[in-house]
């Protein structure tokens, strides 16, 4: 869309808003309704200043579903959504390509004060945190090195998400100190933050570095990686499994609208039930043993449980424009780097919620945003 048709749209817009006296939404008090309409319309107004189809139509959605559901639940998503947003859009016009390299020492630095507040972790300085996680080592169990993340699986991602952007900056030291932070998932045990960053390394090395090192590098990666698995370091999430079994089970019984924003942990006027502690009832009662969060911990599902199939096909559209973007690059260092970020990103979000969390997408979604600026795409 062009700029000129963009402002066109919005200035028909605010003309057909000035008749918002007229419009009365039955079951709301008329103040209400005008509130309501007013609010969604400016986040409607605003997703075309984005300049990312799959985004805006992804803005517009979520407007849909909370209208859909009659303004009643979901509005923790419709404000952090609408946050995230602002952050995509403020990225785009305070930042150039000259400014990424200073926005991922940032995001680094910031890497730096969680390994160093995690060695004081272990050494049972924490002064901050009163949560009792551990990590089982050979010598024995230790107090588990989550730095200011506050959780083990937070801080291996945030980890993950980190190694792309440190093993693409120049040098052989670069590339070193990303194999360095690898041990850390075992020391986590984080299976899903580590069968992530493997991924993204390597894809890292294939542009760094020669054909023949990249081989090297791979079968040494699938040994290493065999030998965690099978040494049982972490045990795989299978628990994980039956819950998205149940939740998609479910979630195909509405998969036009899904159940609606925030409606996996919550109850709204289509979904009168929430999933017990044990043995976890369905929609129609079906009951199966599973494990409960308040989260399915897979993007995948959770999209489709709460905002239907359409959340997925845009999700699938924007990462064949991020491809595209990426074929149409100069393949330069940060493109590599944000690539890997978005990668390592969508793969982890297979297995745990990043995209939920406000410590880690206060930086994500930057990220997202400067790679369209380093794609030559803003």
């Amino acid at each position: 869309m062009t700029t000129e048709f963009i402002q066109k749209v919005i200035r028909i817009f605010f003309g057909v808003l000035a008749f918002l006296c007229c419009l009365n939404i039955m079951g709301l008090l008329t103040r209400e309704a005008h509130q309501y309409v007013w609010v969604l319309a400016s986040y409607i107004l605003f997703a075309l200043l984005l300049r990312n189809i799959w985004l805006t139509l992804f803005v517009w959605l979520t407007v849909f579903l909370y209208s859909f559901f009659k303004f009643k639940g979901g509005e923790v998503y419709l404000t952090n959504i609408f946050a995230g947003c602002v952050f995509f859009y403020l990225t785009k016009i305070a930042f150039e390509k000259r400014h990424i390299d200073w926005f991922i020492n940032m995001i680094l630095w910031v890497l730096v004060a969680n390994l160093l507040y995690g060695i004081l972790q272990v050494l049972n300085w924490d002064f901050i945190y009163t949560l009792s996680e551990r990590s089982s080592l050979p010598f024995g169990s230790v107090v588990s090195p989550f730095g200011f993340m506050s959780n083990t699986s937070i801080m291996a991602t945030f980890i993950a998400l980190c190694i792309p952007l440190v093993a693409s900056r120049k040098g052989h030291f670069a590339t070193i100190t990303a194999l360095a932070l690898m041990p850390m998932f075992w020391i986590l045990h984080a299976s899903s933050a580590l069968i992530a960053t493997s991924i993204v390394f390597l894809f890292v090395m294939y542009f760094k570095y020669t054909k023949k090192l990249f081989i090297i590098t791979t079968l040494l990666f699938v040994l290493l990686g065999s030998i965690f698995f099978v040494s049982r370091v972490d045990k795989f999430g299978t628990e994980r499994f039956s819950q998205w079994k149940l939740a998609l089970y479910d979630a195909y019984r509405h998969p036009i609208t899904g159940w609606g924003l925030d409606s996996f942990r919550s109850f709204n006027y289509s979904k009168g039930f929430v999933y017990g502690r044990q043995v976890a009832s369905s929609a129609d009662g079906k009951q199966q043993e599973a494990a409960v969060w308040d989260n399915p911990h897979n993007l995948i599902v959770s999209l489709q449980y709460e905002f239907g199939f359409l959340a997925l096909f845009f999700l699938g559209g924007y990462i064949r424009q991020c491809i595209v973007w990426f074929r149409q690059s100069d393949k330069s260092r940060n493109v590599i780097a944000l690539a890997g970020f978005i990668g390592c990103f969508l793969i982890v979000s297979i297995g745990h919620f990043p995209a939920f969390l406000a410590r880690i997408m206060v930086f994500a979604v930057p990220c997202f945003a400067l790679y369209e600026i380093v794609t030559k795409r803003s």
